[in-house]
């Protein structure tokens, strides 16, 4: 019985895997059926088609009849002219009063995903999962399609919007509409603003910094759990659209190669609020990270975007110099003036930063900042109990450049409760979805700067 079933079993997989291949060189094959998956490589007339159904993914052989139509971005094509990361849309139409059926391969180059950022006569302008901007040129050959695959024009295309390029270089022949920008706070539904009221602001406040690095590092940990499916949720519309399957699997794999530090504390960067309402960003940094094969040291270098109501990873770039060039370059010259760091903590733990407005032996106060444009200021409260660790920042004299500009030096040493008072600035760790202070660490005040310069001789 056990030998029957997996025979039975094997047929059925054996089916799944030949069952378009069948389909493709029968004349009474139902009109309905479709391949759609990016190509793995072409053999003769075969062309080998990674898909996804769900969270499966599998490969699926594509026998070419005589009577196949091949098409490249619109245009028909030999199967030479077809690529490994193709995306490939195979369907058999059903014969009409002109034509028998047949199988139409459609295939596309790679695309540029990213959101729109704004549209200035005939360029559109994106950010790309590169954290960097991209012009695109258009004509009156565009042809771009919203969601539901209706036409649209240029003017339609909104900031917010998140948009796939196609060809990923040079003129735009194809732009598709992913997904529109999310709807203006307190915007009527189904009508213009008139002209002379002023634009409601959107508020940002939920892109909370504080959680840029938990989120970070739970992508990292479910990459290293080989969990891809927990891992693709915390990646971005935009990332996943640039990435087909093989090329995530790739880039998954690449960071599965590096055997991270001990404690995952990350350098966080993030970007200020944008005028125009696109995604905020961010950058994290995990330095120490060693690659399994070479020993090999090298930062995990993240971009990170505000979607959907969270942080989700934009862009994966592995750092092995300093000043090397790629994603986290990009941003950081796109945001050089308006960008801020912002304090992290261990994995499983949140970094908390604020004025002190109120504390004693049970609990502290903080006021955080503003986490976007428009919003308010947020009060904290979090818990202290005897293990509530404390650290103060101690001055140890100065420090001077050889550019003669003094600062004072300041070290961390162990503290007290009662050390902290109102009006200080602090950072507070905390566990995650805990309002309760592990550790409290005060920073030093506001710094003087001196500069001494040599007295010009006579």
């Amino acid at each position: 019985m056990r030998i029957k079933a997996l025979a039975v079993l094997f047929l059925l997989c054996a089916v799944d895997v030949a069952s378009f291949r069948a389909a493709s060189a029968a004349s009474d094959t139902p009109a309905s059926t479709t391949v759609r998956g990016t190509l793995v490589r072409a053999a003769g007339r075969t062309l080998i088609v990674q898909t996804r159904q769900g969270e499966q993914v599998k490969e699926v052989e594509l026998v070419l009849g005589e009577d196949a139509e091949l098409r490249l971005d619109g245009r028909p094509v030999k199967i030479r002219d077809l690529q490994p990361g193709m995306f490939i849309d195979a369907t058999r139409l059903a014969a009409n009063g002109r034509l028998p059926e047949h199988l139409v391969v459609a295939a596309s180059r790679p695309g540029l995903g990213g959101t729109v950022v704004r549209v200035e006569g005939t360029k559109l302008i994106i950010r790309t999962d590169l954290a960097k901007e991209v012009f695109v040129e258009t004509d009156e050959k565009t042809r771009i399609r919203r969601a539901d695959r209706s036409e649209a024009k240029l003017a339609d295309l909104k900031p917010g919007m998140t948009v796939r390029v196609f060809p990923a270089t040079g003129k735009a022949e194809r732009i598709y509409i992913t997904r529109p920008a999310a709807p203006a706070v307190n915007a009527p539904a189904n009508a213009d603003p008139p002209q002379d009221r002023e634009k409601p602001k959107t508020t940002t406040s939920a892109a909370d910094e504080s959680l840029i690095a938990p989120q970070a590092v739970e992508f990292l940990q479910a990459v290293a759990a080989r969990k891809d499916d927990v891992a693709l949720r915390l990646t971005t519309t935009a990332y996943r659209d640039a990435h087909p399957p093989e090329a995530m699997k790739k880039a998954l794999d690449e960071l599965r190669g590096l055997e991270p530090p001990p404690k995952m504390r990350l350098q966080v960067t993030a970007a200020d609020p944008t005028a125009d309402g696109s995604p905020r960003r961010a950058i994290a940094l995990l330095p120490g990270a060693k690659s399994k094969a070479s020993g090999e040291r090298a930062t995990i270098g993240m971009v990170l975007a505000f979607e959907q109501g969270g942080w989700r990873v934009d862009g994966i770039e592995l750092l092995t110099a300093i000043g090397q060039g790629g994603i986290i370059s990009d941003f950081q010259r796109a945001n050089a003036r308006g960008a801020h760091p912002v304090p992290s903590a261990d994995a499983g733990m949140i970094a908390l930063q604020g004025k002190v407005t109120k504390v004693d032996e049970h609990s502290i106060s903080i006021e955080r900042p503003p986490q976007g444009e428009g919003a308010a200021a947020e009060q904290r409260t979090l818990t202290i109990d005897a293990e509530t660790r404390v650290s103060v920042s101690v001055a140890k004299g100065e420090q001077r450049s050889p550019a003669g500009i003094s600062v004072p030096k300041y070290v961390s040493e162990p503290g007290k409760v009662s050390d902290v008072a109102e009006g200080q600035m602090v950072i507070v760790e905390a566990p995650l979805g805990k309002d309760h202070a592990a550790r409290i660490f005060v920073q030093p005040p506001e710094m003087t700067v001196r500069v001494e310069r040599p007295a010009r001789q006579p």
